[in-house]
């Protein structure tokens, strides 16, 4: 018997406005992901950020603000256009 996926694993979150800003590492994920590069995978245990990493550039790339002449001050990310994004969150059972 198959388990059906749920929706909450395919929602993005939201960058939040607390976050410790990590700009050498957006502009990292911005150099890795070139039209070429169709998937990365970013590994790390627990609590290391990953997801709020992620939250944050994929913020940047939905908005357009990773753009050249975007409105963010962190790096740009040459790699994606607005709307680019799609998320999806597995677990060992998945």
């Amino acid at each position: 018997m198959s388990v059906p996926l749920l929706t909450t694993k395919l929602f993005i979150p939201k960058a939040r406005p607390d976050r410790v800003a990590r700009p050498r590492l957006l502009a990292r994920l911005g150099d890795l992901l070139q039209p070429d590069c169709k998937i990365a995978l970013l590994c790390a245990p627990a609590g290391f950020g990953k997801t709020s990493l992620l939250a944050d550039w994929a913020s940047q790339v939905m908005t357009g603000s990773h753009l050249p002449g975007g409105t963010s001050d962190e790096p740009s990310n040459r790699a994606a256009s607005p709307g680019t994004v799609t998320w999806l969150s597995l677990d060992a059972s998945d």
